[in-house]
């Protein structure tokens, strides 16, 4: 028997008068890597805060590892780890306290070593003390990565995780993700615009087009 981690019904969203994100339903059993592929505005990105709770349906329901209910449902948030839009991270703090207090919000315990492990397999070795302000887009991204990755999360939502990276960095970001899902089951559902630069990832992708899911694909 397959282990549902996320399921969506009908799940709607119109802001301002317009659909944005449109009845869309789809399952993610656990293990799976789901590629959500959208053009600029097909509402990936509103898709993943519904899932995420940061904004509410207009219609439709959201289930996480089989929980519908609001407090049920926060509680199993934290199951989970996300980089929905611009990495959030405090500028002010270096990279490895960005880590910190990530771990602190989550209530998982911090260990220096495992978030410079984190960082590692992130490709940010060389980068913990600097502070987050001064990162490079790629490196900003790279530091959502592993932010989300905080706790050992079931699943991830990354929006656009490649942005802004370079090809070297994207095929050490793939084999990680990979390397995740294989050895932990690590389930993950990405956003992009474009699967081409998606080789050998995704086990299914979905296609958003005006916020409706037009199309579904199983490697």
């Amino acid at each position: 028997m397959q282990d549902t981690i996320l399921t969506t019904h009908e799940l709607t969203k119109k802001i301002k008068g317009k659909y944005v994100v449109y009845h869309v339903s789809l399952t993610m059993n656990r293990g799976d890597i789901y590629g959500l592929i959208g053009a600029a505005g097909a509402g990936k990105t509103t898709f993943m805060r519904l899932i995420c709770g940061l904004a509410k349906p207009t219609e439709g329901t959201v289930s996480l590892f089989g929980e519908t209910a609001g407090g049920r449902q926060r509680k199993m948030r934290e199951r989970m780890g996300a980089m929905v839009g611009e990495p959030a991270i405090y500028e002010n703090l270096t990279v490895l306290e960005n880590l910190a207090v990530q771990s602190r919000y989550f209530r998982h315990p911090f260990f220096k070593e495992e978030m410079r492990e984190l960082l590692e397999l992130a490709g940010l070795e060389d980068a913990e003390k600097k502070l987050a302000g001064g990162l490079s887009k790629e490196m900003r991204q790279l530091l959502g990565v592993a932010l989300a990755l905080v706790g050992n999360p079931e699943l991830i939502i990354l929006d656009e995780p490649y942005l802004e990276i370079s090809d070297e960095r994207m095929e050490q970001l793939r084999r990680l993700l990979i390397r995740l899902n294989r050895e932990r089951g690590l389930t993950i559902l990405f956003g992009s615009v474009t699967a081409e630069r998606l080789p050998e990832l995704a086990t299914r992708y979905g296609f958003l087009h005006e916020g409706r899911l037009v199309r579904e694909l199983s490697v």
